[in-house]
């Protein structure tokens, strides 16, 4: 005679599943939920975070500096004592500011913007009909700073385009991010190769040819890839800028 009791099996249409199935179905899918828990935790811990970048969006300041188009726009704007920061400029959307201050290289200006800022580097997004040209009196910075040169250096990096990495958008970098670069650069947002050091330092360098004249469209095809670039380096207002032509770039692994 068997004593033992039957196997409990479960029918689909049932209202109600055996009473052992159900404990294993309970302990088990309780199992998985923790199981799951913790592996999200741990790939959400194991993520990098972003590195500190801002676009204060829609918050309008006002500005007021000397206008520098060559290579690219910006307004230098005198701080307390005698040092000068340099403030890159950009329209809205994907375009450089080229357009907004193209006739006021070297004279005084006052605009209206929205700050973009990473690091050292700072950046205004200069609003649309804000731009109006100063007397030489007005200027809050006197003249231009010669340049420091720096000589021959060989640089390695990512090039990107300088609006979405200060702070546009967070992360900007790498193929993710590469068709959004490509279209900034080609509306003439400044290019900028980011050079990182073993220690965790890095770079902010804007790209020209080695005629100082812009270069992003010749870098299209090298935009978020790791690149290595050997140029004159010199330092404008506190900014390092990198002058080299095409032929210099190549692709590194």
């Amino acid at each position: 005679m068997n004593n033992h009791p039957p196997d409990e099996f479960y029918i689909g249409y049932a209202d109600r599943a055996p009473a052992g199935i159900a404990r294993f179905v309970r302990r088990w899918t309780a199992l998985l939920v923790v199981i799951g828990a913790c592996a999200a935790l741990l790939v959400a811990a194991s993520q990098q975070g972003f590195d500190a970048a801002t676009f204060e969006f829609g918050q309008m300041r006002a500005f007021q500096g000397l206008v520098a188009t060559s290579p690219y726009p910006a307004l230098l704007v005198q701080r307390p004592g005698q040092s000068v920061s340099r403030y890159h400029l950009v329209a809205p959307g994907k375009h450089g500011a080229d357009a907004l201050v193209h006739d006021l290289d070297g004279r005084p200006a006052e605009l209206a913007g929205s700050l973009i800022y990473r690091g050292d580097q700072t950046m205004i997004e200069v609003a649309a009909g804000s731009v109006t040209p100063g007397s030489p009196e007005d200027s809050p910075v006197g003249t231009r700073s010669e340049p420091d040169i720096l000589g021959t250096v060989t640089l390695q990096g990512e090039i990107v385009d300088s609006k979405c990495f200060l702070g546009v958008m967070n992360p900007a970098t790498w193929t993710p991010h590469r068709a959004c670069a490509v279209r900034c650069v080609s509306g003439g947002v400044p290019p900028m190769l980011v050079v990182r050091d073993s220690a965790g330092g890095v770079a902010f360098v804007l790209l020209a040819d080695a005629e100082g004249r812009p270069s992003g469209k010749a870098l299209l095809d090298l935009i978020a890839e790791p690149v290595e670039v050997t140029g004159r380096l010199e330092r404008h207002d506190g900014q390092l800028f990198l002058f080299a032509d095409r032929s210099s770039y190549r692709r590194i692994s």
